[in-house]
């Protein structure tokens, strides 16, 4: 058979550091500490389907957005904090990276209308009249209450366009060839980039889908010269294939069609129920987004305050429990693995069942399988490893200048 090479979507990403640490500490792009806190997301320049990264000095724009579950006003203020490439905040002052201020009011607001659930509709953006950035590297933006509580946070990245990447994926790896998984190669020019100690100043991180929990790092080059280095062959780099993602759209309350078996008004609120699910076990081509979501009310002209919100009712049908757990994950989860994800396994039906509150849109999900023993993930037995699966690789390289004190962020390529 001939070499696969799987299709690479969206964005490869390189950022530079000197040091590396636990991928724990990366957690997920974004995350709600407050019940009330629903649909954080952060969209580039009106593109659903970018990474949160932004071009340094450039005019990209940084929408951020959340729903506070009531008509209450509540007095919301943003903090901004640099961090080095594993998310802790880096060495710097804020007037280091900010031109302008911090800890700002969010006062672009506006009620729901015609919805069951009542909520409130946040949105700002970064920069703003108030806030620039004046540095590359990542961020984290902290959305605080009025007693100064930590209600949510989102994180993003901002970029020097310094260093140029190119990247393949084949399924001819050393485990197997045009079977379970995926081999990723990429080289790095960093000939723009004062550069002593490759190895210590370049350090390279891969990241699946967008995913931050599915991100591995800590591979040594295959060959280095004056400016550039390969990554090639890495066994590091070999990642489970996985399948397509599941997909289901509740654009229409009245009209649905995609995986929604019935919607129906259970006052005071709707209630949908999916088609019930099965594991996958071989190939299933769908036209995904890789674990995207978009929010969208079919007849509504701002679905940001038209669309409703419901309980959603996903089923995995399994003959028998397993004796890890099983989550459901996708972007719109923030990707977590959290007691609010984890389905629960019924006797009668044979199935794992779980059922959330969604706001009205189209979404891409998965099951996955978390071993209770060694916490470690997998899709196989819920949803199948499979070479075709396309599948979207970001490369993430950070740089640390001997005698800095924060990670740059320097370069950015398939944009």
């Amino acid at each position: 058979m001939r070499n696969y090479k799987a299709k690479i979507l969206g964005y490869i990403i390189i950022i530079c550091t000197t040091f590396l640490l636990p991928l724990q500490s990366f957690a997920q792009w974004s995350n709600s500490y407050n019940d009330n806190i629903k649909t954080i997301r952060t969209i580039v320049n009106d593109d659903w389907l970018l990474a949160p990264i932004l071009r340094l000095n450039s005019d990209d724009i940084l929408t951020i957005s959340f729903d506070e579950m009531s008509h209450n006003y509540n007095r919301f203020t943003y903090h901004i904090t640099h961090c080095n490439s594993n998310w802790e905040p880096s060495d710097l002052y804020e007037s280091d990276y900010i031109e302008g201020f911090n800890d700002m009011p969010i006062d672009n607001y506006e009620n729901s209308i015609n919805t069951t659930f009542e909520y409130t509709h946040y949105t700002f953006c970064i920069p703003n009249e108030e806030t620039a950035l004046k540095l590359s590297g990542n961020y984290i933006l902290e959305i605080k209450d009025e007693d100064g509580n930590t209600v949510a946070d989102t994180k993003f990245a901002v970029t020097e366009e310094l260093a140029t990447i190119g990247i393949t994926v084949s399924s001819n790896t050393e485990i197997d060839v045009n079977s379970t998984h995926q081999q990723v190669s990429f080289t790095v020019n960093h000939s723009k980039l004062r550069v002593i100690n490759q190895s210590k100043e370049i350090i390279p991180y891969v990241m699946m889908n967008r995913n931050i929990c599915n991100t591995v790092s800590g591979f040594t080059p295959t060959y280095k010269s004056n400016g550039k280095m390969e990554y090639l062959h890495c066994k590091e780099l070999i990642f489970d294939a996985g399948n397509e993602y599941r997909r289901f759209e509740i654009i229409d309350m009245y009209d649905y069609t995609q995986n929604v078996d019935r919607i129906s008004f259970q006052n005071p609120y709707y209630h949908a129920t999916l088609f019930t699910d099965n594991p996958h076990i071989a190939y299933r081509y769908d036209h995904d987004n890789n674990g995207r979501y978009l929010i969208r009310d079919h007849n509504s002209n701002n679905s940001d305050i038209e669309s409703d919100y419901l309980y959603i009712d996903f089923t995995l049908s399994m003959s028998k429990q397993y004796s890890g757990d099983i989550y459901l994950r996708g972007d719109f989860s923030g990707n977590a693995v959290t007691d609010q994800w984890k389905m629960e396994y019924d006797d009668s039906k044979k199935a794992y069942t779980i059922t959330v509150l969604l706001k009205q849109g189209a979404y891409n999900y998965q099951y996955i399988l978390v071993d209770s023993n060694t916490n470690s993930s997998e899709t196989a037995k819920t949803e199948g490893d499979c070479y075709e699966t396309k599948n979207e690789y970001m490369v993430l390289v950070y740089y640390r200048e001997t005698g800095s004190r924060y990670d740059r962020l320097v370069g950015i390529s398939g944009k």
